[in-house]
């Protein structure tokens, strides 16, 4: 939908963002609930994290990216949106 013929100011740029917003809200209402319910034992926290945090890194790199600037744009403004709510 983002690709290069779609300007960064266009309005479909801030709905993508939005739409990412909502669907990585609500990924984490999951995930937080799955923690709630099955409370992790003796884990090393700091390990984990970066345990996870380099697997997700490796599925990520293997993800094809369109990284037409609209794209960027419209990551740009997920993560704001998300730094918004955290601080609400």
């Amino acid at each position: 939908m983002l690709d290069d013929t779609v300007a960064v100011d266009d309005p479909r740029v801030t709905q993508v963002a939005a739409e990412r917003h909502a669907v990585e809200t609500a990924l984490m209402r999951v995930f937080d609930a799955r923690d709630a319910q099955h409370p992790a034992e003796d884990v090393d926290v700091a390990a984990a994290a970066g345990d996870e945090a380099t697997k997700a890194a490796a599925v990520i790199r293997r993800l094809p990216h369109d990284l037409s600037p609209a794209r960027l744009r419209a990551m740009e403004l997920a993560v704001q949106l998300g730094l918004a709510a955290d601080g609400a």
